[in-house]
C-alpha cells in the first residue's frame, strides 16, 4: 500500500493513564493499512513542520485510525498533541512500516511482547487476528511502569479461549516471564525501546528460537 498524505480530524480523545492518551482520527475514503504498520503525524511548531511516527492501534476497516501516545513533558511534539481537542485537524502520511504478521506465522502460535505504548501495534494485530478466526494460541505480554494499557483486551480472554493478555507492572519485567512461554511452533513479535527488544531477542535465541521466528520494532 503506497503511503498517502491527507488531512484528518480528531474525533475522540481518551485518557488511558495520567500520561498516555488514546486518540481517534478520521481517514479518507479508501485508506487502508496492515495491522502493525505506523503513520507519520505532521505538526506545526512555530514556523517549522515536525513529524513523529506512531503505530496504529486500531484494526483495519473501521474508517478511522487510533493512536496511543505518551505525553512527554518538555518534548517537542507531544505537548502539541496534548492540547488537541475534538474537531482539530492534523496532517498524516501513511501507512508506513513492515512490522506486520508474516505469512509464516499464520499457522503458528504467536507471542507478542511489548513495553509501554509498544502495545499499540499488537492491539491492532490481536483485534484483527481474533476477528479473522486465528485459532492458534495468541499471548500478549505487556510491561508497564504503573498502569496497564488497554485493559479492554482482558475482556477478550473471556470470549476467545486462545487469547491471553499478561500485564506486568514495574518492577516486574517482561523478560521474567519468558521461561514460562513455550517456544514450540511459535513466532515472537517484540515492540518497545531497543534495550528491551535486544534483551528479549537474546533470551529467545539462547532458548533455541530461530532468528526467522523473531520479529521486532524499536521505538528509539
Amino acid at each position: 500500500m503506497k503511503p498517502v498524505k491527507f488531512s484528518s480530524t480528531l474525533l475522540e480523545v481518551r485518557q488511558l493513564t495520567p500520561t498516555v492518551k488514546h486518540l481517534v482520527f478520521s481517514t479518507p475514503s479508501g485508506f487502508s493499512f496492515l495491522p502493525g504498520q505506523y503513520i507519520s503525524l505532521i505538526l506545526t511548531a512555530g514556523d517549522k513542520k515536525i513529524r513523529r511516527l506512531y503505530s496504529i492501534a486500531s484494526k483495519p476497516g473501521g474508517g478511522t485510525i487510533e493512536l496511543c501516545i505518551k505525553i512527554i513533558n518538555g518534548g517537542v511534539a507531544t505537548p502539541i498533541i496534548d492540547k488537541l481537542v475534538k474537531g482539530d485537524t492534523v496532517e498524516f502520511l501513511g501507512p508506513l512500516g513492515e512490522f506486520v504478521i508474516k505469512d509464516s506465522s499464520k499457522e503458528r502460535d504467536l507471542v507478542f511482547i511489548a513495553t509501554g505504548t509498544g502495545v499499540a501495534p499488537f492491539r491492532s494485530m490481536v483485534l484483527e487476528l481474533l476477528e479473522k478466526g486465528h485459532d492458534k494460541k495468541i499471548t500478549l505480554i505487556g510491561g508497564y511502569r504503573s498502569y496497564a494499557l488497554y485493559e479492554e483486551l482482558k475482556e477478550l480472554e473471556k470470549e476467545y479461549p486462545q487469547f491471553n493478555y499478561k500485564t506486568l507492572l514495574s518492577p516486574q519485567r517482561v523478560q521474567g516471564v519468558l521461561p514460562e512461554i513455550s517456544i514450540e511452533n511459535t513466532n515472537f513479535y517484540i515492540c518497545g525501546l531497543k534495550e528491551m527488544v535486544n534483551s528479549v531477542r537474546e533470551i529467545l535465541v539462547q532458548r533455541g528460537v530461530p532468528m526467522n521466528a523473531i520479529h521486532s520494532e524499536k521505538y528509539d
